[in-house]
């Protein structure tokens, strides 16, 4: 074994005395690591820690930029400025991080999906390395599934073998063809320069040239990415 990822959503969320006895015994092992937290369990003594530790990478779950969205909608109470700070905090010592995102949420609107672009912007402007975008999916059960099928938002055709990487929903100020054009124009949007976002839109419908200019976009920009975060 040459490198360990640890597949828990929220690594962190122990309790100080468990995290203090972890930290002992896998320093017996000390083998290069990855996780997933959420910004509200990173500080500056458990990044210390993970860096002691071997942690070579943590990917952080943000969902969404607009704050208030993500604090009313998504019941999840973290604010970016701790997103923010979570981040500068393991950029500086050199722990790669990257960013988990979702759109398509019920209610979400176009507007919204720009607030998350725009701060995932901020984000690589800290440091932060390529995110991981996904669209929200209905699973069956969950609290907001329930409220898409409240309203009616649900699509009436799922692709289940596709699940987060085409929409689950159609909505009146959002429709899936909307979601999934955003989806397949996200990483441009957070890259290039914001003059180009009139191209950028053309690419949304995916189809002929536009496609082709977008895989060319796509290919320049993630280069540059790539050769500056590698």
């Amino acid at each position: 074994v040459e490198y360990i990822y640890f597949w828990a959503d929220t690594f962190l969320a122990w309790s100080d005395q468990e995290f203090q006895e972890f930290v002992k015994m896998y320093s017996k092992i000390k083998l290069p690591f990855f996780c997933q937290s959420t910004a509200k369990e990173i500080n500056e003594e458990k990044v210390e820690m993970l860096k002691d530790m071997g942690c070579v990478a943590v990917a952080i779950g943000v969902e969404v930029g607009n704050e208030k969205f993500r604090k009313e909608v998504l019941k999840k109470h973290v604010s970016n400025e701790q997103i923010k700070r979570a981040v500068y905090l393991l950029v500086k010592e050199n722990i790669r991080v990257t960013t988990y995102f979702l759109i398509g949420f019920p209610h979400e609107t176009r507007d919204l999906i720009f607030d998350t672009i725009e701060f995932q912007r901020e984000l690589y402007d800290l440091g932060s390395c390529p995110t991981h975008i996904n669209c929200f999916y209905p699973f069956p059960g969950a609290e907001l599934t329930v409220i898409a099928e409240k309203e009616g938002f649900l699509r009436k055709k799922l692709d289940h073998r596709k699940n987060t990487t085409t929409s689950g929903l159609d909505m009146p100020q959002l429709s899936a063809k909307e979601i999934e054009g955003l989806y397949r124009t996200y990483v441009a949007y957070t890259r290039v320069d914001k003059w180009m976002y009139p191209i950028i839109e053309l690419c949304e419908t995916g189809v002929g040239k536009e496609i082709q200019i977008l895989s060319l976009i796509s290919q320049h920009y993630s280069e540059n990415i790539y050769s500056a975060t590698s």
